[in-house]
């Protein structure tokens, strides 16, 4: 679940449209294994990192509903820690994702200024 999401709640909606389905097709029966969820992503932003990134992006901090394992770094082992990347989200994680070459080299150079003021 993303951040602010009651993961039992959402469970429970998920279970009950399961029901419904198997209850109007006679003969059919659902399953449903839920995992133990790991926890959401959330950095807090008026860390240094994120600072830097609004700097130098223009872009403030926000919430996706895709999984990351960004919170296993940032709360597991103590590393400040972002989901950044070049293009516009809008176009992530679809059929049709892509990015232009212009945008991959922006933030290619992006990345080469974060390792140089962050790690040496």
């Amino acid at each position: 679940p993303v951040p602010g999401t009651d993961g039992e709640a959402l469970r429970r909606r998920v279970q009950a449209c399961i029901d419904k389905a198997c209850a109007a097709a006679k003969g059919v029966r659902g399953v449903l294994e839920w995992p133990d969820p790991l926890p959401p992503f959330k950095q807090e932003t008026d860390s240094r990192l994120v600072s830097w990134l609004v700097e130098r992006t223009g872009q403030q901090p926000g919430t996706v509903a895709f999984y990351t394992e960004a919170e296993l770094y940032r709360a597991g082992l103590g590393v400040p820690t972002v989901v950044c990347g070049p293009g516009s989200i809008t176009m992530a994680h679809r059929v049709d994702e892509s990015i232009g070459f212009d945008e991959l080299e922006a933030g290619a150079a992006l990345y080469a200024d974060a390792i140089a003021a962050f790690c040496g």
